[in-house]
């Protein structure tokens, strides 16, 4: 696992004015980017498609990876990004929600009928001002990223209708709002880490847990679940971020570029993430022996629509009707 030691990033001392990115570092750099997961992951396909763009161009920057960081303790990256330890991260954007609490909204229970919907919800004046807003708190976003919509599995039965969630002990993260919807619709939520969540499914203290596609895969939750019920109840953002320290030690020319280079690897983070949700989820689930089924979308959007009205309150019934307005 990445240790967090204090690190003296060596950037170039200069650029030469006017030039393009390719020429921006005068000498080779390395930085160093972090994510949460292994490399094989949707925020592995990420950092790499970050490096590729990065070192293809020729612009002396490396990328060094550094992956599973933490051991999903997304504050820790996130602090490591803010005193320079970390170059660059691309995480859930949950881990961020401390700093800016409306990165919250996108991620409230059926927000988004669709992946289309919600990334041009995150694409939009919006979705761009509250990226905007992180930068006011010692990080520097680069782009949104992407985790895709969130299913529920157990090792008990097949969900179809809220009834049947109704009583199981499910492992959530840390978010009080996806604790509220689970807990609205009958779900015994119980907030987890991660490495004590397989632990606690595999001895039968949770019946389950609820994560995206892309995360079932990553963790192989098939080794200790048999259930899994197509909810796509919250959409899971990601985001990029880079150091004020290593950002503020490029050329203007630079910056602009490691920003595009992160829309890139979002759109392929984006695309990976389709794929996944078109097909690719659900048969990788079942051929592990999974039981995958479909739910009664109507019946779960009814079941939770008493928890928005905490949700207006927070985040304001005008901004939640546009982003579910979003075309």
């Amino acid at each position: 696992m990445f240790k967090y030691k204090k690190i003296t990033v060596l950037l170039a001392a200069a650029a030469v004015a006017g030039m393009s990115a390719s020429a921006g570092a005068l000498a080779d750099t390395t930085l160093k980017m972090a994510y949460p997961l292994q490399n094989f992951s949707h925020f592995g396909i990420a950092a790499q498609s970050f490096q590729d763009t990065v070192e293809g161009q020729g612009t002396g920057y490396h990328i060094k990876q550094y992956q599973n960081v933490t051991a999903f303790d997304g504050k820790a990256i996130v602090q490591a990004v803010q005193d320079g330890d970390i170059d660059l991260a691309v995480v859930p954007a949950d881990y961020v929600r401390q700093l800016v609490p409306q990165v919250g909204v996108f991620g409230l229970p059926y927000m988004f009928a669709s992946l289309d919907q919600a990334r041009k919800a995150l694409d939009g004046q919006f979705g761009q001002g509250v990226l905007a807003d992180l930068g006011g708190h010692n990080v520097v976003p680069l782009a949104w990223g992407e985790q895709g919509f969130t299913q529920i599995s157990n090792n008990e039965r097949p969900i179809r209708v809220p009834a049947d969630a109704k009583g199981l002990k499910i492992r959530a993260v840390d978010n009080p709002d996806q604790v509220l919807a689970l807990k609205t619709i009958g779900v015994d939520a119980v907030q987890m880490a991660w490495p004590q969540a397989v632990g606690a499914m595999r001895d039968g203290v949770i019946n389950g847990q609820e994560n995206t596609y892309a995360n079932m895969m990553a963790t192989r939750v098939w080794k200790e679940q048999k259930y899994v019920s197509e909810t796509n109840m919250f959409y899971e953002p990601a985001v990029f971020l880079m150091s004020p320290k290593a950002y503020n030690a490029m050329s203007a020319s630079d910056q602009q570029f490691f920003k595009q280079t992160a829309v890139k690897a979002r759109n392929d983070m984006r695309d990976f993430i389709s794929k996944i949700a078109l097909a690719d989820g659900t048969a990788t689930l079942e051929n592990q022996g999974m039981a995958v089924n479909k739910v009664d979308r109507d019946a779960f959007v009814k079941a939770v629509e008493p928890a928005y009205e905490q949700y207006n309150k927070a985040y304001g019934q005008d901004v939640i009707n546009s982003l579910r307005n979003t075309r």
